[in-house]
């Protein structure tokens, strides 16, 4: 690894005073909590360990990892090619989440830096997830600041990740990177991260606290929402709202939102802006801030309908299409969803032999004579229901 002079020079004289502490001698030259850190780690650990310890999952880390979702895939590809190795860690120091860039990854993994692994300061020494965490604030550690000799080549950054209101710590959110491409503007990075994950983690948390069956939505031949197993009356546009975010597990912005509801048609931002507002209230709460995200579990027809279907489960899906989508909307979004339903039901009923699904689809597809057609082919002789069929057809014809 080639660096610029300030921080090869830095790294040779972190490396000494490193030095100068494991012959017994007190360097003057540390910073005095990386200096507590290392007189802690002394009494626990050698300096040649090489890889944190793995640890049992002993926490439900849904809040934690529900917050990844503010990170789009833009974010996410800047991530992977800022030369950082990303993670995500408990209040143990567990780390629970990575990403970055792959080659960085493969390299960062041989240390167990990855999900499993423990970097609390009694697994694997003086760290800035460690520090970050038992100091309660953002940290960073270059090069030879790290106790473990195998940690020498990175420089770290890290950040706690907590409630803004009630300052509530979830965890620590870390940036590692080669030790020649260390920058200050890191910190401030990893800390402005911290904090957006932070308020992700505790809306997510206050939406598990409200418990309940969570969020289900049908829009299949009718719209009816219940919250926590609670009905819910909306509105036309506040259904096209609940659904849309449905949509966008990982939140949307209120741009996209708004161009998925309205396309072309001229309505002003601030009008989707209190429509979702009013929504927010409707759910208790569960719906998040730009992004905008559904909160807790949600549960749609027309989505299962889908899911089913890709895992070839037709009669499951036949029973779940209750109708046409939301016939009466004109949200573009919505009109190709509702089209690929349709589409996509249909298609795989008559692709299948099993004819109580097919019959079953007939009420909501009543002119649809290939369907019929389809059902006269695969109806057993001796079934009665052909002539109800066959006159079925001769009314359509």
């Amino acid at each position: 690894m080639t660096g610029d002079r300030g921080l090869r020079a830095r790294r040779s004289a972190t490396y000494r005073s490193w030095s100068q502490f494991m012959s017994g001698q007190t360097p003057a030259d540390i910073r005095p909590e990386v200096l507590s850190s290392w007189c802690r780690t002394r009494r626990l650990l050698a300096p040649d360990i090489a890889i944190a310890p793995l640890g049992h999952a002993e926490a439900n880390h849904e809040a934690l990892l529900a917050s990844t979702r503010v990170l789009d895939d833009t974010m996410r590809d800047t991530l992977r090619e800022s030369n950082v190795a990303v993670a995500i860690a408990d209040l143990r120091g567990q780390i629970v989440w990575t990403t970055g860039e792959p080659r960085l990854m493969r390299v960062a993994e041989k240390v167990n830096y990855a999900p499993g692994g423990l970097w609390d300061e009694a697994s694997i020494g003086t760290n800035a997830m460690s520090l970050a965490l038992s100091c309660d604030r953002p940290s960073a550690i270059c090069s030879a600041e790290h106790w473990s000799l195998a940690l020498h080549d990175w420089s770290c950054y890290a950040a706690p990740i907590r409630d803004p209101k009630t300052q509530r710590r979830f965890g620590v959110l870390n940036f590692s990177t080669p030790w020649d491409r260390a920058h200050p503007a890191m910190c401030m990075a990893v800390t402005a991260l911290a904090q957006r994950l932070g308020a992700e983690t505790a809306a997510s948390a206050a939406a598990s606290d409200l418990g309940g069956d969570g969020i289900r939505l049908s829009v299949l031949g009718e719209h009816l929402l219940t919250v926590a197993s609670r009905p819910v009356r909306l509105t036309r546009r506040q259904t096209e709202i609940m659904l849309l975010l449905a949509m966008h597990p990982a939140g949307v912005s209120l741009a996209e939102l708004h161009a998925d509801l309205y396309g072309d048609e001229a309505v002003q931002l601030g009008t989707l802006k209190a429509e979702v507002s009013h929504l927010r209230h409707l759910l208790d709460g569960r719906v998040s801030r730009t992004p905008y995200r559904l909160l807790g579990k949600v549960s749609v027809d027309a989505l299962d309908l889908l899911e089913d279907l890709r895992k070839a489960r037709v009669a499951d899906a036949v029973i779940r299409f209750g109708g046409p989508l939301l016939p009466w909307s004109e949200s573009p979004r919505i009109v190709r969803l509702a089209r690929t339903v349709e589409v996509a039901v249909r298609d795989a009923v008559l692709n299948s032999n099993d004819y109580e699904s097919a019959l079953a689809l007939v009420p909501h597809m009543e002119e649809d004579t290939a369907l019929a057609d389809h059902i006269m082919r695969i109806l057993p002789p001796g079934d009665g229901r052909r002539h109800i069929l066959r006159g079925h057809l001769t009314s359509i014809d």
